[in-house]
């Protein structure tokens, strides 16, 4: 007697990891990570991006990230397959780029087109911080200025990074 074990063919779907932590990032900078979609199954498996509210979330053309609903543009999904195949892998591509200082948190939902498939609930975090040049002094006092004559001084620019 040969022990057989018989399986159905299914989909079973896992991201990792969860939560991207970007850190922080200074506003105009970028910083890209990604997720994995693992399938398990044999089945293969058609998916979409959706924000909290179920709106589809698009995929970004060239270097430029959409706007958020703020008006800045802050998160971009550069990279989005729609499909991943049996016992197979793909990457979905995030880009974090802060226009404003302060934290960043964002949630999206991988939601597979199979109904019996459960939303996979995937979370974004992030802090845009401030440009690190300063000068040494802000104001720069030339006394009194006579027309046609040249002035000097000189403005030290600082570098905190």
């Amino acid at each position: 007697s040969v022990p057989i074990d018989c399986l159905t063919r299914k989909i079973d779907l896992s991201v990792s990891p969860l939560v991207l932590e970007f850190g922080s990032v200074v506003m105009g900078e970028r910083k890209g990570m990604r997720f994995k979609v693992n399938s398990n199954g044999a089945l293969p498996a058609e998916f979409s991006l959706l924000g909290p509210d179920g709106e589809r979330i698009p995929e970004a053309m060239g270097n430029s990230p959409p706007l958020d609903s703020t008006g800045h543009t802050s998160l971009a999904v550069t990279k989005l397959p729609s499909a991943v195949a049996g016992y197979s892998v793909v990457y979905i591509d995030v880009v974090f780029a802060p226009m404003h200082v302060g934290a960043f948190n964002r949630r999206m939902i991988l939601h597979c087109t199979e109904a019996t498939v459960p939303d996979i609930e995937l979370e974004m975090k992030g802090e845009g911080e401030n440009v690190p040049i300063y000068v040494e002094r802000e104001v720069i006092d030339l006394q009194c200025c006579l027309l046609g004559k040249l002035y000097r001084d000189v403005v030290v620019v600082c570098n905190r990074g």
